[in-house]
């Protein structure tokens, strides 16, 4: 059981992680809010910046409104992708949305169908992962 506890805190630490590059790209940092995002992360901006505005409401202060939307980011990542997880192992799910399988060349189906439609992507790090 702890090594299954161990992989689960992994996990969401890589989760919170991903959701700070994300919210620096969106323009928010964890002091401060910097009011515009960088090109291609307007859209994003637009849509995570009520959620931080009404926690900062609530909350009174900005740096404890950011550390609350990043772990309530990555609790939900993580329990969407446990979910799916859950249905793939029990059959729920026509294909494998998640594990990687040797037929799709070491690649989860969503990922080798997103990678047939973004062909550029296949040279960039992560092949559109990241």
């Amino acid at each position: 059981m702890a090594d299954l506890e161990k992989t689960i805190i992994k996990a969401r630490e890589k989760l919170e992680q991903a959701y700070l590059v994300l919210l620096k790209s969106a323009g928010f940092l964890e002091s401060k809010d910097v009011g515009k995002s960088i090109p291609g992360y307007e859209e994003l901006r637009e849509k995570i910046k009520p959620v931080i505005e009404a926690d900062h409401r609530q909350l009174g202060d900005y740096k404890a409104a950011f550390s609350r939307f990043v772990s309530e980011a990555a609790f939900t990542a993580f329990n969407r992708l446990v979910g799916i997880k859950a249905m793939e192992v029990r059959g729920f799910l026509r294909q494998q949305v998640i594990t990687k399988d040797v037929k799709t060349g070491g690649k989860s189906v969503a990922h080798l169908l997103y990678l047939e439609a973004n062909p550029s992507a296949s040279s960039e790090p992560g092949q559109g992962i990241n």
